[in-house]
C-alpha cells in the first residue's frame, strides 16, 4: 500500500487506520536512503507511524511524501494507495512543514 501524505504529521507520527500490520510489515519512504520507519500496531487495526528526523537535504520532496507500506494482511502488496491530506483549522497550527517547525 502506498500513502501520500500531503503534510507533516503532528509530533512525526502519522496515524494510518486502514490497515492490518503482520509482523514482517515494513514502512519506508520513497526516495529516502534511511532505514525503514518505525510503526506501532493497533489492537483493532490501523497503525502509528513514526517519522524520523530527517535533515532538509535528504528529503526526497518538500512538499508531499510517499510511503510504501509492505506485509500488510488481507491487502494485495502494491494495489492501493491511501491519500492523508488531513488538515482541519484546529490543526493548523501543529500541522506544519519539516521547515517550519
Amino acid at each position: 500500500m502506498y500513502a501520500i501524505v500531503l503534510f507533516w504529521p503532528e509530533n512525526n507520527v502519522l496515524t494510518v487506520g486502514a490497515t492490518t500490520s503482520t509482523s514482517s510489515t515494513t514502512v519506508n519512504m520513497l526516495g529516502y536512503k534511511g532505514e525503514a520507519f518505525k510503526w506501532a500496531a493497533h489492537s483493532g487495526g490501523g497503525m502509528d507511524i513514526t517519522f524520523p528526523a530527517i535533515p532538509t537535504n535528504q528529503m526526497p520532496c518538500e512538499w508531499a511524501w510517499v510511503l510504501k507500506i509492505d506485509n500488510l494482511s488481507g491487502m494485495n502488496s502494491n494495489s492501493d494507495t491511501l491519500f492523508w491530506s488531513k488538515y482541519e483549522k484546529s490543526n493548523s497550527e501543529s500541522m506544519k512543514h519539516p521547515n517550519e517547525v
